[in-house]
Order: C-alpha cells, then sequence, then structure tokens
C-alpha cells in the first residue's frame, strides 16, 4: 500500500443498522425540535430585520414578522406553510414600519453603522476620486482615532453585536 490516509474517511450510514438508524432519526428530531421551538419565529424574524437594515426594530414589527413565518401569510405571498422564508421576506419588505418615510426623521429608527463605514460613506459622500486605480488609502492605522481599524473586526459578523445599544441616547433610554 501506499503511505496516504484520509483524516476523515468516507463514512457511510446502514439504515439497516439499528445504531445508525437511531442515529438519523435522533438527528432529525433534533432539528426539527429547534426548527419548531416557539422562540424560533421571533429570533429568526429579528436577526433578519436587523440584517436588512433596522437596528431597532418595533416589538409589533418583530411580531408580524414571526407571524408571517410562521403561518406562512402575508398579503398575496403565501404558501400556508411554517417556514415560509418567503412570507418572512415579504412580511419585511413590505410592512408599513419599513417603508415609510416620516420614520427616517425618528433617531430610534434606521441601522447603526459601524465606525469604518461611516468613515467611507463620508469619503463616498465627498466625491473622492484616487488618481491610480491601485493607489488607494489603507486606513491602516485608524483604531486610535475612530475605534476601529480596516480589517480589525472582533467578528466576521459585525462590529456590533445584534444586541448592542449605545451606551447614552435615545435608543439605551428606550431600552
Amino acid at each position: 500500500g501506499s503511505g496516504f490516509s484520509f483524516r476523515n474517511p468516507v463514512h457511510f450510514n446502514s439504515l439497516s443498522d439499528p445504531e445508525s438508524r437511531d442515529m438519523y432519526h435522533e438527528t432529525s428530531e433534533v432539528i426539527d425540535s429547534l426548527f419548531y421551538h416557539p422562540s424560533h419565529p421571533p429570533f429568526l424574524a429579528m436577526r433578519l430585520i436587523q440584517r436588512f437594515g433596522i437596528s431597532n426594530p418595533s416589538p409589533r414589527f418583530i411580531e408580524r414578522v414571526a407571524t408571517a413565518y410562521s403561518t406562512g401569510l402575508y398579503s398575496q405571498i403565501s404558501t400556508g406553510e411554517y417556514g415560509d422564508l418567503g412570507a418572512l421576506v415579504a412580511a419585511i419588505l413590505l410592512d408599513d414600519e419599513s417603508r415609510q418615510v416620516v420614520l427616517d426623521a425618528d433617531p430610534l429608527f434606521g441601522q447603526l453603522r459601524e465606525p469604518l463605514v461611516k468613515v467611507i460613506a463620508f469619503f463616498r459622500s465627498m466625491g473622492i476620486q484616487y488618481k491610480l486605480p491601485l493607489h488607494m488609502p489603507t486606513l491602516l492605522s485608524t483604531e486610535s482615532l475612530i475605534g476601529q481599524g480596516s480589517y480589525e473586526s472582533p467578528s466576521v459578523f459585525s462590529f456590533f453585536l445584534p444586541e448592542f445599544a449605545p451606551s447614552v441616547g435615545a435608543i439605551q433610554s428606550a431600552g
């Protein structure tokens, strides 16, 4: 033979073997219990609303989106089945709370930007131009100035945790 071996060899489960069959069914039951848990729809609704741009959604908005996910019904977009992501996304995008222009003036509405994204948005708004395509500022030494350096986010998901609220201001006082 050769000196090579697989670190994780291929393993085929036999459903006729009682232990493998039980493992398959137990894994399926664990996934089902997580999927049908009562906290799953509100949790998923909250996280997706935050990813679609509203950092501090109202409890009523979360409830409407979670209900759309649970029932599979929202307006004309529906399958009527539990776990309908189409109804969930439609509820987020088509709900009055995410579309009202009047909410743009509300300091509690919108999404909190991380420090580096704010700086880049400022540069874009000022119409920054680069003389050479490969000569762009790196912003590598900005951590002491703005609190975040390039490529220095504490997590791959976001600079802020989903439950983050500023220590002072209207969002913190609102709870």
